[in-house]
């Protein structure tokens, strides 16, 4: 059976159920709904949704068919009318069964490589590795998968720095990220975009964040419908911070690519992406959020093509603005970035979803809300604070009074290039 489009809306009184099912045989459909539940079935097509509230009898609903786009629009009747039925555009947990009331809503993802990419799947491990060995050398979304970047060695040296993640262990891959940035950053190339600001670079710092760009839309839902719905196990509340930690440095780098792209995606944005983001690049682990911060805007100003805190300053601000629009705007940004890195030119940049992006789509609508709103929080005070002595590796306050001092003695005639 297919699962066909759909989308829930509501009222003060009806959830509004549109599916859209043009093969389907109107003399063959039946809806039904009970409870929480809500069935649609219409040969070849079979949808079944669990509400996050009581629907009342059948009796009180009403549908109408558009026969031109093969089109059903049930309103099913609230049991209690003003209820808002939350995360209606959640369309993953709407497709799940419910969990026990007593079971908790904080679960960790468990590794089902069998996803919607069929001619991209990763060959299954014959020997799965033990626990021990996760905990020490796992990586991609929740550190918790193992034995993939080996199988493909060289071929994938220009996405990752580090790898080969299976021989380094989580606490050492930090360091070996700073010390690689440190070697990378061109301090003439950040000073350039520091003094003489190229007026696109300007022009893109001012830019302003469009403000329908984030919306969850029918594309969105084209896809949650077909994305697997992948095992559940229980993530902690220090772990569930830290995978959003992770996922902060993602969405920089999301928005950074955006931002100096005015707004579209060329074809090496998915590149960049990965090259920025510390999560994707070097598979870290942070355990605060000021150091995946810290660390994203260290890569910016190493690899980036404007190499400006300004504009770092001004992801911030981005990163702020989603995280208040909160959850469908997260995942609406997840599901963007999964739909470049599947169009990818590159052979390999589908990985990207495999080890984080698909797993992640699933997390974001489940992970607690107290999460999303303790991180929230918490880039605040970062955004308040953050200077750039907070990128210490980089030593940007003394590059930069030294290039003063230069400058002041070429302006006074007292410069002497032997001197430097």
């Amino acid at each position: 059976m297919i699962t066909p489009f759909f989308k829930l809306e509501q009222t003060e009184e009806h959830v509004v159920v549109t599916i859209k099912a043009p093969n389907a045989n109107i003399r063959d459909a039946e809806i039904d709904f009970c409870e929480k539940t809500f069935i649609f079935s219409a040969a070849p097509y079979f949808l079944r949704l669990y509400l996050p509230g009581f629907v009342g009898i059948p009796e009180n609903s009403s549908s109408d068919y558009e026969a031109d786009s093969g089109t059903f629009v049930i309103k099913v009747p609230k049991q209690n009318k003003g209820e808002e039925f939350k995360d209606l555009e959640m369309l993953s947990e709407l497709l799940k069964p419910q969990r026990p009331s007593g079971q908790s809503n904080v679960e960790e993802l468990e590794e089902e490589i069998e996803g919607v990419l069929a001619d991209q799947k990763l060959q299954k491990e014959e020997e799965s590795p033990n626990l021990e060995e996760i905990k020490k050398f796992g990586y991609g979304f929740g550190w918790y998968k193992m034995g993939i970047m080996k199988k493909f060695g060289e071929e994938l040296e220009d996405l990752f720095a580090i790898r080969n993640p299976d021989e380094v262990e989580i606490t050492k891959r930090y360091d070996i990220m700073v010390k690689n940035d440190e070697k990378s950053f061109d301090s003439e190339h950040y000073l350039a975009d520091l003094f003489d600001v190229p007026d696109e670079l300007t022009q893109i710092i001012k830019s302003s964040l469009p403000s329908n760009i984030f919306t969850f839309n029918d594309d969105d839902r084209l896809i949650l419908k077909d994305l697997k719905v992948i095992k559940l196990k229980r993530f902690t509340a220090e772990e569930n911070k830290q995978i959003m930690y992770s996922l902060l440095d993602i969405l920089f780098s999301y928005l950074l690519d955006l931002r100096i792209n005015d707004w579209e995606p060329n074809v090496q944005s998915d590149v960049m992406v990965a090259k920025i983001s510390p999560s994707i690049s070097n598979f870290v682990r942070f355990s605060t959020l000021k150091d995946s911060i810290t660390s994203a805007i260290r890569r910016t100003l190493c690899y980036c093509l404007y190499r400006n805190f300004d504009l770092c300053k001004k992801e911030l601000e981005d990163l702020d603005v989603i995280l208040e629009k909160g959850r469908s705007c997260l995942l609406h940004c997840l599901l963007a970035l999964r739909k470049r890195f599947y169009n990818s030119s590159h052979d390999f940049i589908y990985l990207f979803n495999q080890l984080f992006i698909d797993d992640y789509c699933i997390w974001i609508q489940i992970v607690d809300e107290k999460v999303l709103e303790q991180v929230r929080e918490e880039l605040k005070e970062i955004r308040k604070s953050l200077q750039k002595s907070d990128i210490s590796e980089l030593d940007l306050d003394y590059i930069e009074t030294e290039a003063k001092m230069i400058m002041m003695k070429v302006e006074n005639g007292e410069y002497d290039s032997d001197d430097n």
